[in-house]
């Protein structure tokens, strides 16, 4: 009798550690999934635009020029949301450093960095000024990029292409 209770108890012992080694894995996963997206992105923008410029599809040398700008502005982003990730990867139970941002002026500079590449739909700001949280820049950033790369997403099969982004207090 104690054999069987004891055999039982490592079997549910056992059971409970695979279950948890799944959720482990999954979340792993999911992880990956999410970083793979968030890099995925920019690089989509940046193979984008400089195969326009290599391929001399744009002659105009101020469109160049801003090309070449987003390119920059991508490849820095890239570089920074990967330190940020390995940041997170290595907090291990610490803090954030969070600081003072205001939101409306992230949420503006990603609305201004997507709006390229959705050139079909109409976007509708409605975003009151000044609005401060205490948030870590570049992942709220990356939050709101992802939101409304979404929303186009969504928006393909429509015929009114508008995504209204409204943020008020």
């Amino acid at each position: 009798g104690d054999f069987g209770k004891s055999f039982n108890k490592m079997v549910n012992a056992i059971d409970e550690k695979i279950t948890e080694i799944q959720k482990v894995s999954e979340n792993k996963k999911n992880f990956i999934h999410n970083i793979t997206h968030e890099i995925r992105t920019p690089l989509t923008s940046i193979i984008g635009y400089s195969s326009l410029i290599k391929n001399g599809k744009i002659k105009d040398s101020k469109t160049i020029m801003d090309y070449n700008n987003k390119i920059y502005e991508e490849g820095n982003y890239l570089n920074l949301i990967s330190q940020r990730l390995i940041d997170i990867v290595l907090l291990d139970g610490k803090n954030l450093n969070l600081e003072n941002i205001d939101i409306s002026q992230c949420l503006n500079k990603a609305i201004n960095n997507i709006i390229d590449t959705y050139t079909d739909i109409t976007f509708i700001k409605n975003i009151e000024k000044n609005i401060i949280v205490k948030s870590d820049e570049i992942l709220l950033h990356s939050l709101f990029t992802n939101i409304l790369k979404n929303a186009a997403i969504a928006c393909e099969n429509k015929i009114n292409k508008i995504i209204e982004i409204s943020l008020k207090i």
